[in-house]
């Protein structure tokens, strides 16, 4: 199947679309990894400025960058899986219903924040 400049092959497609889940499904392992590293060394540092500035890494960076992996990944496979069943099935309002799905900005939240009390 074609459209104008394209091949696609939607087999493929789905394969990739598979192995990209099976992949994503270790983020969480990693993430919660990363995060019991930082909270150790915020229990292990004696200054109280550096344990802000460890739980800071993790609530102002990594924890949103993590989720944002998760969110954005999870948003693109089913996007893509849709525009893969609205190509096969050559329904045009599919496709436009779609698209604008993967055009969405993902709504992260972070959820496992670490507090240090002052």
């Amino acid at each position: 199947m074609s459209l104008v400049g394209y091949t696609i092959n939607p087999g493929a497609v789905r394969g990739v679309l598979t192995n990209v889940e099976t992949d994503a499904e270790q983020f969480p392992t990693a993430r919660k990894a990363i995060r019991d590293d930082i909270e150790e060394g915020v229990g292990n540092v004696k200054l109280r400025a550096m344990a802000g500035s460890l739980s800071g890494l993790w609530n102002d960076l990594i924890a949103l960058q993590a989720e944002a992996v998760e969110t954005r990944t999870a948003g693109a496979v089913s996007s893509m899986r849709s525009v893969v069943n609205a190509y096969v099935q050559g329904d045009e309002s599919m496709m436009d219903a779609a698209e604008k799905q993967l055009l969405k900005a993902p709504d992260v939240t972070v959820d496992d924040g670490i507090a240090v009390d002052q």
